[in-house]
This record gives C-alpha cells, sequence and structure tokens, in this order.
C-alpha cells in the first residue's frame, strides 16, 4: 500500500517512527526474509537432462498387473521427476508436458484429486493451439469429478461429468482433436493397452531396466488399463 508522506514539522513524530523501524519493524523482516532460492541450471533439451533408469522383472503384463511391483516404480519415477523440476528450469515445453501429465496421473492413482488437476492446468498453459489446449486435462476433470460424485455409479457420474466438459468446448475450434480423442476413447479395453505395452515397452526393456520415458509411457498405459477396466 502506498501512503503519502506528509512532510511538515513532525521532526519528533518522525524521529520516534524511524527509531521504531530500525529496532522493530528491520529485525521481523529480517526474520522473515527467506533465503535466496539457488538458481536452477537451464535445460534446453530433453537429453541434458539425466538418465532415470528403473530395474524391472517379470513382462511388462506382470508389472501393469502387480500393484506392488508398479507402486514401487511409480514412487520412485515420481521422485525422479519432481527432483528434475525442483533442480531444472525445463525450456523444453513438450518434456515439461510429459513431466506434468505423468505427475497428473500419478497424482490421481493414489487419489490426489487437487494435485492432478494442478498438473494439468499447468501443462495446458503450456500449449499454443486452442484445440489442443481445449481437450487437455478434460478426461482428468471429469474423472475426479466423478470420484467426488455422492452417487454409487461410477461409470454414469463419469460419462455425465465428460459430456459437461465436452460441451463447454468450442467444437469449431476443436472438432478434430475431439474427433481423436473418441477414436483413441474407444479403442481402450485392457487386452487393447496390454497389447499396445507389449509392443512398444516390453521390446525396450535391457537388463531389466526401463528408462525414464518408457516408465513414463507405462504410468499412462497402466492409467489407460485401469480406465477401460472401470468403462
Amino acid at each position: 500500500m502506498y501512503i503519502k508522506p506528509y512532510f511538515r514539522n513532525f521532526l519528533t513524530c518522525f524521529s520516534l517512527l524511524l527509531l521504531s523501524f530500525c529496532c522493530g519493524i528491520a529485525k521481523t523482516y529480517c526474520q522473515e526474509t527467506p533465503s535466496p532460492t539457488p538458481e536452477k541450471s537451464v535445460i534446453g533439451r530433453a537429453d541434458q537432462l539425466p538418465a532415470h533408469n528403473y530395474r524391472v522383472s517379470g513382462s511388462v503384463a506382470d508389472l501393469l498387473t502387480d500393484e506392488a511391483r508398479f507402486d514401487a516404480l511409480a514412487g520412485e519415477l515420481e521422485s525422479d521427476l519432481r527432483a528434475d523440476l525442483e533442480k531444472y528450469s525445463i525450456q523444453d515445453a513438450a518434456t515439461l508436458k510429459s513431466y506434468y501429465n505423468t505427475l497428473s496421473l500419478l497424482a490421481l492413482r493414489k487419489g490426489d484429486f487437487d494435485s492432478a488437476l494442478d498438473y494439468q492446468e499447468r501443462r495446458r498453459h503450456l500449449i499454443d493451439k486452442p484445440g489442443p489446449k481445449f481437450v487437455t486435462g478434460i478426461f482428468e476433470r471429469a474423472w475426479v469429478a466423478a470420484k467426488q460424485s455422492s452417487g454409487n455409479d461410477f461409470k454414469k457420474s463419469f460419462g455425465n461429468a465428460l459430456q459437461k466438459e465436452l460441451n463447454a468446448i468450442p467444437f469449431a475450434q476443436s472438432q478434430e482433436d475431439l474427433k481423436q480423442l473418441k477414436s483413441t476413447f474407444d479403442l481402450l479395453s485392457p487386452n487393447f493397452i496390454f497389447g499396445l505395452a507389449k509392443n512398444t515397452i516390453e521390446s525396450t526393456i535391457q537388463n531389466n531396466q526401463i528408462s525414464r520415458a518408457k516408465a513414463q509411457a507405462q504410468d499412462s498405459v497402466h492409467r489407460s488399463g485401469n480406465s477401460a477396466v472401470e468403462r
């Protein structure tokens, strides 16, 4: 707040005010001022980030169906993604969007709905084109709305919530993205998801390890598989 100074003949008051500031306010200010945040290293390309790898055993299908195994992988992945965001200033939009999307899905899986939606909103702000920007996050918002609804029929609640999200999107600016979204959603089934995982991820496992990018894909596949089962 800006207070206009009145410089008249109040030297006594001014002296007292100055003394109060020096002895009290300045001390409080120094106590509450946080330490400077260390400057983050700027990352311009995805290949400049640390190459995180994760140990896995068995097949991708085993990993997708064994909750304990998947929880362990998800925990390591989340920890690494958060650490990278804390340490690095990632300028590559595609990489940053992938980080936010994965963290959103991990939060959604744990029931941390506020964080899940927050990460989707961050991801949405990185998108320039109107179509993709409008459709980003609609699935997650509908999912959260259905989970938080008082009804017992999740499928019905999710359908209603998703329809509400779709009705709010300008069709003329998003029709191609909406068509693609519908085509993808129509394909979802447990068999399709497991087949996709086997073809795109299992062949890349080397020495019982998968890369960060493949672990992120694994999380996305796991979320899609659960979605297909609950549909």
